[in-house]
């Protein structure tokens, strides 16, 4: 039966779509006119390919728990509300990930300094994305440097960066692939470096990988997915 309901959330988040789109945008300040349709585009861009997944999939479980009430066990119930949860998380990422975007664009964007250790802060991460990586029976491996001492850093945006990293690398891994997060401490730096068995970033794209509007002709289906 568990099965059975499985099957009925994954078919409607597969079959539902949203009807509304958003279709206009009200920036936090007043960016200067040159960059105020292009910051628009970004956003309608990732509200589209990004925040409607897990908005889909909100409804879906909750109308599946509606619908089969009377014949959901706890267990049931505590499988879809953990879903439901997952996916209200991730949803909370994707909105301040899009704050975060208004917030540079109109120079707003502050750091939050605290001493922590960018250990806890990868291992925080690897916690949060393992789900996804045994979905798709992705091994993960972690190689951390023990020697790197604790540091003033934003911890929130230092877990959001190397989770975006992790969470792009389970996605271009194959089924059975491996992703490799590792840390080690340098003369005068810190270095974290999430490596994957997907496909490669060619060389003529690594340049824009980071360009919030790289639309280069040479860029690779990788860079253009994510």
């Amino acid at each position: 039966r568990v099965g059975t309901v499985t099957h009925l959330a994954d078919a409607a988040v597969r079959g539902h779509e949203l009807e509304e789109r958003a279709t206009d945008f009200k920036s936090i300040g007043s960016p200067p006119a040159h960059q105020t349709h292009t910051f628009q585009d970004s956003f309608l861009s990732a509200a589209e390919n990004e925040l409607k997944t897990p908005i889909t999939a909100i409804l879906a479980y909750s109308e599946v728990l509606d619908q089969n009430d009377k014949r959901m066990t706890a267990s049931m119930r505590r499988e879809f509300t953990s879903r439901l949860h997952d996916e209200t998380q991730r949803l909370m990422d994707l909105v301040d990930d899009v704050l975060d975007l208004a917030r540079l664009e109109t120079g707003r964007f502050l750091l939050d300094l605290r001493v922590d250790n960018v250990n806890k802060v990868a291992r925080a991460a690897l916690d949060v994305v393992r789900p996804l990586a045994v979905g798709k029976r992705i091994e993960l491996e972690v190689r951390l440097d023990e020697k790197i001492p604790d540091q003033h850093m934003d911890t929130v945006k230092v877990r959001q960066a190397i989770l975006h990293l992790l969470r792009n690398a389970i996605r271009f891994s194959p089924s059975k692939g491996w992703v490799t997060l590792s840390t080690w401490l340098g003369d005068d730096n810190i270095r974290i470096e999430v490596r994957d068995s997907g496909p490669p970033v060619e060389p003529g794209a690594a340049p824009v990988v980071f360009d919030l509007e790289a639309q280069a002709g040479e860029v690779s289906k990788r860079v253009k997915d994510g």
